[in-house]
């Protein structure tokens, strides 16, 4: 139990590096290959498009609506990225687990809440045909599809990127590791018993009785044993 304690740390981390590194990964993506001919483009979520086969450079997408929760979702992700990774770092070592608890829960549903925003705002408010071109009447063009109800055909335009995926595996992991650190936080660290070395007995030392040496009180010879009832010297009775 107090092994696994010593390693709860280690998942806010994981959580906090991944929340970083799908900041520098595209949040959506399209790819699109047909013999000699290829097109795809790619959006981070902190704004940035690039499209090379339309000769459009790489740019931030020059809307308010798409930049604004562009900017948040990026800032509360690596500011949640950022309290992982220290927090981690300082629980390392450490029986106090309620600080990770703490964080892991804010960060998670921050980092949660955040990519949420971005995929219901962005998308939304992409300018889709200011880089695509206007498309024939009959046909709808969105952000994650190109739809031509008439014949009922349906294109994949964008897919969800490690940006959008890196963070949510984040967020899980961050839950998880609330969820450990709260249950390890009620346990008590286990205790060493300390070894009992039984006292060694005292042997009791007897003291040496005195003996008392009896004087015959006619001839004054001394008398060792005081159990006689007669002097050994001149046989006087006692």
């Amino acid at each position: 139990m107090t092994e696994t304690r010593n390693y709860i740390w280690i998942i806010p981390l994981i959580a906090g590096i991944l929340a970083i590194v799908s900041l520098l990964a595209p949040a959506a993506y399209f790819n699109f290959r047909f013999y000699g001919y290829s097109i795809m483009d790619n959006l981070w979520l902190w704004g940035l498009y690039a499209a090379p086969p339309y000769g459009s450079p790489v740019e931030f997408v020059p809307s308010p609506l798409v930049m604004i929760p562009s900017i948040v979702t990026t800032a509360l992700i690596a500011l949640s990225g950022i309290l992982l990774i220290v927090f981690a770092a300082k629980a390392k070592g450490r029986s106090e687990l309620l600080p990770v608890r703490n964080v892991s829960i804010m960060a998670g549903v921050l980092i949660l809440a955040s990519e949420i925003l971005w995929l219901i705002l962005v998308p939304l408010f992409f300018p889709i045909e200011a880089y695509w071109g206007t498309v024939p009447p009959g046909m709808t063009l969105t952000f994650w599809t190109l739809s031509y109800p008439y014949y009922g055909l349906s294109i994949s335009i964008h897919n969800v990127g490690f940006g959008i995926i890196g963070g949510f595996i984040a967020a899980v992991l961050s839950f998880i590791g609330m969820g450990a650190a709260h249950y390890f936080s009620k346990q008590r660290p286990e205790k060493i018993p300390k070894t009992v070395v039984p006292a060694t007995p005292i042997e009791k030392v007897e003291p040496i009785a005195k003996t008392d040496f009896l004087f015959c009180s006619e001839c004054g010879a001394k008398i060792e044993d005081p159990n006689l009832k007669f002097c050994g010297n001149c046989g006087h009775e006692f």
